[in-house]
């Protein structure tokens, strides 16, 4: 459900996310840099080329922003999209004194008693890509839910000549930015009424899983 637009824009708004935490300023290039802090940037998992992306400093992303502000910045998380993997990093970069957390994240509420205590500690905590508004201080988002939902199914349908059964192919069940969508989705749907929504599966951001359950939707719209 994300492509290089996608992927052009969040790395966008990670540095920007980066410039508004240490300081600077579009009205005053002379704004006082806080220097020093160690941060950690934290998707949902590593080895997801969608982070990698938006995280390394190859691709100009979070990494780039930071050396670009003359620091330094690490990127650690779980192997899994999934809190259970994704906690463990958190609080790992506290225990190493993290000043700010970079989070793309896992749950909405899952991560909060993580996150809630880092901030209790003195620690932004800025997320982007995948919101927990309850325990942040700072959401940057590449896009709004409702633009990327709405897109998706009016460029769905064009293709379809807004006729046919569809399947929705996601992330993680307990992803807050990728329910967001489907929920707009849905109600983008409502426009194209010979369409048919027959599933929604979710592939646990794993290429292999992605692809199995890819291949049984395909199977379900046939029949």
């Amino acid at each position: 459900m994300t492509g290089s637009l996608g992927k052009r824009a969040l790395w966008a708004v990670t540095a920007f996310a980066l410039i508004c935490v240490f300081g600077v300023t579009v009205a005053s290039a002379a704004a006082p840099l806080k220097k020093g802090l160690k941060v950690f940037v934290i998707p949902k998992n590593l080895g997801n080329s969608y982070f990698t992306t938006s995280d390394s400093a190859k691709s100009g992303g979070a990494i780039a922003a930071l050396q670009a502000l003359g620091e330094t910045g690490t990127e650690t998380s779980g192997t899994a999209a999934t809190p259970a993997s994704q906690i463990p990093a958190i609080q790992a970069a506290i225990t190493k004194g993290a000043n700010i957390l970079l989070v793309s994240a896992t749950d909405a509420a899952a991560l909060c008693p993580t996150l809630n205590s880092a901030m209790q500690k003195g620690i932004t905590v800025v997320t982007y890509d995948s919101d927990a508004p309850a325990c942040r201080n700072l959401y940057i988002n590449q896009a709004t839910p409702q633009g990327i939902g709405a897109s998706e199914v009016d460029l769905l349908a064009k293709e379809i000549g807004s006729s046919g059964q569809i399947a929705i192919v996601s992330a993680t069940a307990s992803a807050p930015n990728q329910n967001a969508w489907i929920g707009f989705m849905k109600t983008e749907l409502k426009k194209y009424p010979k369409i048919q929504l027959v599933k929604i599966v979710y592939g646990n951001d794993d290429p292999t899983t992605a692809t199995q359950v890819t291949e049984g939707s395909s199977s379900s719209t046939r029949t």
